[in-house]
């Protein structure tokens, strides 16, 4: 059985427990990050590795990288042993240490480490290598790389078998189905879902620049959709994720937005002297404050040149215009939901139905997605036929992988589509690794608030044992409470879910004031609830 069979990923390979990477290979070769993302994202996820039992590869800039994090990985495993004996929750599982391959941040070329070297006798690892290599993501990068890691173990005797060109084909097919321009396209050509697509323009950036006023801007809208704009107006680039490049457009503050958003484009393309080394600068402080990667002194010219290739990337952008939503009425449903399918070649299957938790109004701060048997009920009539007809439609077109479709409450109270379709298991992975690794019951709700670190516990048994006397630790014989799993992104890191409350409850638990933000206390150095 394949790890597809079982699991939301891209398989290359057949054998039922192949090397895992969990990365951001789309972020990068969107624009969003730079070359030291491959280094900075992987770390986020090892926990959450370990719950499943996966043997990972990671890429490493240099033999002092490695020996880095194999310091701070016996720590983090550490961290784990002592929260398995107090909750029993993890069983015999420990933190596997990732197979480490050097990755040149310049020349993007991969060779061995010492310590992969000096691993080679071990079966497993073997085994592994031969049964595959599995992936969260698929990207024109991870492609070239996996093509590169098999000339590697092939040079170490390692014999892979992988279907590289499967893993191209896929990687071609993310590109274009994550840009949102193409994916309007798409739909407006095959007619899928039309009234639950939010209506959009499409406008590129010379054009966006000429706008003078709100009544042009909503004279392109409507000219585009036959809508007219009643009141706000929400605009967002193609080729971007997580929203950092977005803009709400109204009548009373279009100037000002127009004038922020320019400039936040202007500078994440410039590429002159300046520009370089203030982006160089930031770069490096981003570096320092990695663990695992502080101790290593990137060269200042070799950061400006990754973030002039950035820059580059971040050019030509196009641009979606829609309704703005983000002042829905309803409190009783969540704003946001997520429907993810694994696309297989007998088909599409859904594997995640979860509400998108937000702490502010205007959608700009994720707290973390939902899963709970109550989210079905939130759905509106033909919701999720419309997702799957969605799903069906982009099968047939010859993408295999994990998708998912978010979805924005509007204010008659339907869910709509807003062009965003991300071809990849998205940041509900962390969520989902606790269900199938700890909880392993679809009906127990789980809440996640972060996967970076971002509780932030100098002294961890003290809280886990104010959490249990509150009764809010999940163990073996408490069936719900807080999961506390140690991240290597953040120095004494954790990442906090909640497991078995009904989302109301789960919420006000970590609100300021309530029961967990209580129970630990100014521990809470980074999360924003």
């Amino acid at each position: 059985m394949s790890l597809s069979d079982k699991h939301p990923l891209f398989v290359y390979g057949s054998g039922p427990d192949p090397l895992v990477i969990i990365a951001g290979g789309l972020i990068f070769d969107t624009g969003e990050a730079e070359r030291t993302f491959f280094y900075r994202c992987q770390d986020r996820f090892l926990t959450y590795a370990a719950l499943l039992g996966w043997q990972t590869l990671f890429f490493a800039a240099s033999e002092d990288h490695v020996a880095r994090y194999q310091k701070l990985i016996r720590d983090l495993a550490a961290r784990f042993a002592e929260i398995s004996e107090a909750t029993g929750l993890f069983g015999m599982k420990t933190i596997k240490e990732p197979l480490f391959v050097l990755l040149d941040v310049e020349t993007l070329a991969v060779r061995p480490s010492q310590r992969l070297t000096a691993r080679l006798s071990e079966a497993a690892l073997a085994r592994s290598v031969s049964h595959g290599v599995a992936l969260n993501q698929i990207s024109p990068s991870y492609a070239r790389f996996l093509a590169s890691l098999d000339v590697m173990f092939s040079t170490l005797g390692i014999a892979t078998n992988w279907p590289l060109a499967q893993a191209q084909t896929d990687a071609e097919q993310a590109m274009r189905l994550q840009d949102k321009a193409a994916y309007t396209e798409m739909v407006r050509q095959a007619k899928l879902a039309e009234a639950r697509h939010l209506p959009t323009a499409i406008i590129n950036e010379a054009d966006l620049r000429g706008v003078p006023d709100w009544l042009a801007l909503t004279a392109i809208f409507k000219a585009q959709t036959s809508t007219p704009a009643t009141s706000g107006l929400f605009l967002k680039t193609n080729r971007n994720t997580s929203g950092n490049v977005s803009a709400r457009f109204d009548s009373a503050g279009f100037s000002d937005s127009k004038d922020a958003l320019l400039a936040a484009l202007s500078r994440d393309a410039a590429i002159d002297r300046e520009t370089l080394k203030q982006k160089a600068a930031e770069l490096a402080a981003e570096v320092a404050a990695n663990p695992a990667l502080c101790d290593h002194a990137f060269a200042p010219d070799v950061l400006a040149e990754l973030v002039k290739e950035q820059a580059l990337m971040r050019r030509d952008l196009a641009f979606l215009l829609q309704p703005d939503l983000h002042r829905g009425p309803e409190k009783s449903r969540p704003i946001g939901l997520g429907v993810s399918y694994m696309i297989t070649d007998t088909g599409a299957q859904r594997f995640g139905l979860n509400a998108q938790m937000y702490t502010d109004a205007a959608r700009m701060h994720f707290l973390g997605p939902y899963f709970g048997p109550e989210v079905e009920s939130f759905c509106d009539a033909g919701m999720l036929a419309d997702c799957a007809a969605l799903a069906d439609h982009i099968a047939r077109s010859g993408y295999r992988g994990p998708i998912n479709f978010d979805l924005i409450l509007d204010r008659a109270g339907c869910y709509r589509f807003v062009h965003d379709c991300n071809p990849r298991l998205t940041g509900i992975f962390p969520t989902l690794a606790v269900k199938w690794g700890i909880v392993g019951d679809d009906e127990v709700s789980v809440m996640s608030s972060g996967y970076r670190g971002e509780v932030v516990l100098p002294s961890l048994a003290p809280k886990l044992t104010t959490l249990q006397a509150a009764g809010l630790l999940l163990t073996r014989a408490q069936s719900r409470g807080v999961v506390l799993l140690p991240n290597l992104s953040a120095p004494q890191g954790y990442d906090l879910h909640v497991v078995g409350y009904p989302l109301e409850e789960a919420l006000a638990l970590l609100a300021p004031g309530g029961a967990i933000t209580t129970a630990l206390g100014q521990a809470v150095m980074r999360l924003k609830l």
